[in-house]
Order: structure tokens, then sequence, then C-alpha cells
């Protein structure tokens, strides 16, 4: 098996060159710098409170926005479409829940006041 890899016609083409490593790794670091502050408005740092239920229940409505959007209107168009589409949204609304559920009482406390 590691013979097969040693052919010429079994090996992978190198494409990418220093731009575009250089843009994928700049793009993974502001992605991941994303995915972060997310995170952090919802639970807080160490000068700022966390926003706790409101950041995920805006999720929610985000996504169960999107189901009913493309449920009554699907003829809008739209720049790109995805292939799961039912299966994201639904995800989303499962995930948020989920998240909801899982929070201490304490920050619902904060959020109903």
């Amino acid at each position: 098996m590691v013979r097969e890899t040693e052919l010429a016609e079994r090996q992978l083409k190198r494409t990418l060159g220093p731009v575009s490593l250089s843009a994928l790794g700049i793009g993974a670091i502001i992605g991941a710098g994303i995915f972060s502050t997310a995170g952090t408005a919802a639970a807080g740092g160490a000068g700022h409170l966390g926003a706790g239920p409101a950041l995920v229940l805006s999720f929610l409505m985000v996504a169960v926005g999107i189901i009913r959007l493309r449920q009554t209107r699907p003829d809008w168009p739209r720049p790109f479409r995805v292939l799961v589409y039912p299966w994201i949204p639904l995800g989303a609304v499962l995930t948020s829940g989920y998240l909801m559920v899982e929070l201490p009482r304490i920050p619902w406390i904060r959020f109903i006041v």
C-alpha cells in the first residue's frame, strides 16, 4: 500500500502557492477570532458582563426566521444555495435551545430583570 503512494500518478499535486497559503492562514485566524468573540460576548469577560441568554435567543430567532422565510417566500432570489438547507437551520434551532436550557439560573435572572 505504501508503494502505491510512491507512484507518480498516485501523488497529490501541489497547487497552493505562498500567497494562497498565506490567505488560508489569515482566513483561519480571522474565522477563529469571530467564533471566539461570540463566545466571549455570551459568557462575558474580565471587563464586562456576558449577554447570556440574549445572545443565544438572538441566534434562535435568526434560525427560526430563516426557516419561516424560506417557507413563505421560496420564490425570492438568493445569491447562493445550501445543499442541506432544511437541516442547517433546524440544527441551529436545536443547538440554541440546548444551550438555553443548559444556562445557569443567574444569567436568566439578569436577562429577565
